[in-house]
């Protein structure tokens, strides 16, 4: 008989909703862990989409400062050259008169407005000018004798970039239209919140120029190793939910659309997966659960007495599903009296033709609980399977197992009486476990006394056995047929013989048998009792 304490923790598994490993879910709940599947998943997708959106910019905003810098770079390089190529030419530019290589100077270098040559805090001549001298105005003369180059608005409002140059012991100053200069912000690849820092000035995509110095803590800056010139740019670090949105309106439909599925298959995927009510309501109505026949035997002869009916369930995809689950899940939901018919059901269709071969006497006990008792239908089906066994000739009992408690009413006594006039006798199942109590003898007067086979274990030579021995002389004096279960030793065997124990059962002797291999095993024994000595 399964082990109370084991039960009990096995119940207590079912009551938390797990079963064969898997969570159970009402429908409510599998609707709810649908949804919110559904729901992360796209979270999920969403926040990919973003993260990968979000480093595509920054990485573009990254390249596109590259490319301005390089841009600015090579004005500034092709500034440089135009320099030294115009020191060469410095007599013509004071003259005045535009020689051949001045004009092929500012046309190759288009972005180049004018060259001049600088004394002190006066421009001497220049290209524009040739001899007339002009003095530097002040906010650009602090620039000279440095490597800045900063922007000025200097001529017709328009702004101008001064190169500084100093080159042999001459000090050159080279405009460049600063309309050269926004071209940078144009090129492929180049958007979003940038400015280019020309010493005191910074120059911004959308063409303004703000005259600060320093780097903007909320910008990434690139400098250039050439140059006092670098590139800020803002670093992305979220994206716009309506941009978002309208540039990803085909994926975002597409992650909606697949999570939706999803969540709908994990729907129909747990449907799959019904509650334990439900599972084991439909193998019994399946006829999953089998009766499995475990003999017993005479402690004198160790001839076959009789034999106990053992329900077993083998599912078809988790193989045999232990009694100790089970049983108590029937308990639980009620389904104990459908359980019972139905290995009442089967134990008739199993031996309808064979039972003509068994001895007569034998002992056939049938497990019950408390739902059993006082449920009419119980009374129905034992009394068909006791006219189809030819029950005159064998002895039924019914084995009250102790997993919840009997409440010992008229009306259960009655119920007993009623077994007893239809030759029924009763056992009281595991002794000293559970329920099963000395009141429970006085109040079912059984005539069987089972005794548990954590007692029997007891049973060896080193090891205390004055608890065992107290129930058996108890069950002699109540004058009770003794039956000793979980017998596994032949030192148990020799103990029990001694003691005089009416029947024995366990391992040592027969394991449980389904009915084809248990009809063989009784045809033996007759064969064996019936053959001469």
């Amino acid at each position: 008989m399964p082990n109370l304490i084991k039960a009990a923790t096995l119940f207590s598994q079912l009551q938390q909703k797990t079963y064969f490993g898997f969570v159970v879910m009402t429908g409510t709940v599998k609707l709810i862990a649908a949804v919110f599947l559904s729901l992360v998943l796209l979270a999920s997708g969403l926040s990919l989409i973003a993260m990968h959106q979000l480093h595509s910019e920054r990485e573009n905003a990254r390249v596109a400062a590259q490319s301005i810098l390089a841009y600015t770079e090579e004005l500034l390089g092709e500034a440089s050259d135009a320099a030294k190529s115009s020191l060469q030419a410095q007599q013509v530019i004071c003259s005045g008169s535009l020689s051949r290589e001045q004009a092929f100077l500012l046309n190759h270098f288009p972005h180049i407005q004018a060259i001049s040559f600088v004394q002190g805090d006066t421009i001497g001549c220049s290209s524009l000018t040739a001899a007339q001298r002009k003095i530097i105005p002040q906010r650009l003369f602090s620039h000279i004798g440095t490597t800045e180059a900063p922007v000025e608005t200097l001529l017709f409002d328009m702004p101008t970039l001064y190169y500084l140059a100093n080159i042999q012991n001459n000090t050159l100053l080279v405009n460049i239209s600063a309309s050269f200069i926004n071209n940078a912000f144009n090129l492929d690849g180049v958007e979003g919140n940038m400015y280019l820092q020309i010493g005191g000035a910074q120059v911004w995509s959308d063409g303004s120029i703000i005259y600060a110095s320093g780097d903007n803590e909320h910008f990434m800056h690139l400098r250039s190793a050439t140059f006092p010139i670098s590139v800020a740019w803002q670093y992305p670090v979220a994206i716009p939910l309506y941009r978002f949105i309208a540039e990803n309106t085909s994926i975002l439909a597409f992650a909606l659309l697949v999570s939706t599925m999803c969540g709908y298959l994990f729907w129909r995927l747990m449907g799959y997966f019904t509650s334990p009510f439900q599972t084991l309501q439909q193998a019994i109505t399946q006829r999953q659960i089998h009766p499995f026949y475990q003999p017993f035997f005479k402690g004198d002869t160790g001839k076959i007495a009789g034999f106990e009916v053992l329900a077993r369930w083998k599912h078809p995809t988790y193989g045999y599903v232990s009694p100790d689950i089970f049983i108590p899940l029937a308990e639980q939901h009620h389904l104990i009296g459908p359980l019972t018919r139905l290995l009442m059901q089967q134990i008739t269709a199993d031996f309808q033709k064979a039972i003509h071969h068994f001895p007569d006497g034998l002992y056939i006990c049938i497990n019950i609980s408390a739902q059993n008792c006082l449920d009419p239908h119980f009374e129905i089906d034992i009394s068909d399977m006791m006219h189809n066994l030819e029950a005159k000739k064998r002895h039924i009992v019914v084995e009250v197992t102790e997993r919840h408690p009997l409440h010992v009413t008229p009306q259960l006594n009655e119920w007993l009486a009623a077994l007893r006039r239809a030759n029924i006798s009763v056992a009281l199942d595991d002794f000293g476990t559970g329920y099963s109590n000395l009141a429970y003898i006085c109040a079912l007067q059984p005539e069987f006394l089972k005794i548990d086979k954590m007692f029997v274990s007891q049973i060896d030579n080193n090891t205390d056995t004055r608890l065992v021995e107290s129930v058996i002389d108890l069950a002699k004096k109540m004058r009770l047929k003794v039956i000793a279960e979980g017998v596994e030793t032949q030192a148990q065997v020799d103990y029990l013989r001694a003691k005089n124990v009416d029947f024995m059962q366990g391992y040592y002797f027969c394991r449980p048998l389904p009915a084809e291999d248990f009809i063989k095993r009784m045809r033996l024994e007759v064969s064996a009792v019936s053959s001469p000595a």
